[in-house]
């Protein structure tokens, strides 16, 4: 009987945050309050590394002259500068690109799997995943910055978890963040399950540094998917911007793959 209980009270609070986060503007204002309560109140906001650790030293690649954890804690600063597109970084659009191709799997059933979200930012991007299906129990998340519970602190290059470990791996915005993505893949392929899902979008310079993205210059599909090796198994989606246009000057690519091991 307790057992019943438990997983009924579990079951609804699922679909209540499943129907919650899909009513609009509730993402925005849940990440928002929790936000601010928990980085200007709670004090909670960390980072992995120091703010001024040198990029040779941590493998991260400069963006702008500031290096990508300095980039990405930018968000913290100049609050009322540009407020409407502030205030719209909670709302989890920029996770989208890698959550849509996944709708297409029918294959798939969300609310069982186990997920990990790599370099989310913030709350919200889980919330994403929580409207859509997932169980937000079965969400790990990890990123160099955190001001949440909800994201741990830890670098993709070594990730604390063990081999065989997700079902789906969401890769947002950060291969490029780094210098040593190959590294990067190989833990994705670690903790992943055999015919795990891979889904990852990056924004991308066509030549280096003009972004100052990584020094490893991933220009073409060919050199995203070759990190993964023996491991590729079967490929869903794929787009990179440069594959048929080698003029343009930036593009975000977008792939979804299998992993075989």
């Amino acid at each position: 009987m307790n057992i019943f209980k438990h997983r009924y009270l579990t079951n609804f609070s699922h679909y209540f945050l499943r129907v919650a986060f899909n009513i609009p503007g509730v993402i925005i204002l849940v990440s928002l309050i929790r936000f601010i309560y928990l980085v200007y109140i709670k004090k909670n906001h960390k980072t992995l590394y120091p703010i001024d650790s040198k990029p040779e030293v941590m493998g991260f690649s400069n963006e702008g002259g500031d290096t990508s954890l300095q980039h990405n804690t930018g968000y913290l600063h100049n609050h009322f500068e540009n407020l409407p597109r502030r205030i719209m970084q909670f709302n989890a659009g920029r996770s989208l690109i890698p959550l849509w191709p996944l709708k297409a799997l029918d294959f798939t059933r969300f609310i069982n799997m186990k997920v990990l979200s790599i370099g989310p930012r913030m709350e919200s991007e889980l919330f994403k995943l929580v409207s859509m299906g997932f169980q937000l129990k079965n969400i790990k998340s990890i990123d160099i910055q955190s001001y949440s519970d909800l994201i741990e602190l830890a670098d993709m290059i070594k990730m604390p978890f063990g081999d065989n470990t997700f079902d789906l791996v969401i890769i947002g915005y950060v291969i490029t963040y780094t210098n040593e993505p190959k590294k990067a893949i190989d833990e994705v392929i670690r903790v992943s399950k055999n015919k795990g899902i891979v889904s990852m979008c990056h924004s991308h310079a066509s030549e280096f540094p003009s972004r100052g993205y990584s020094n490893v210059h991933i220009n073409s599909s060919k050199v995203m998917l070759d990190f993964f090796g023996e491991n590729l198994g079967y490929t869903y989606f794929k787009y990179h911007p440069f594959d048929e246009n080698k003029d343009l000057a930036y593009g975000r690519s977008n792939f979804m793959i299998s992993i075989k091991k």
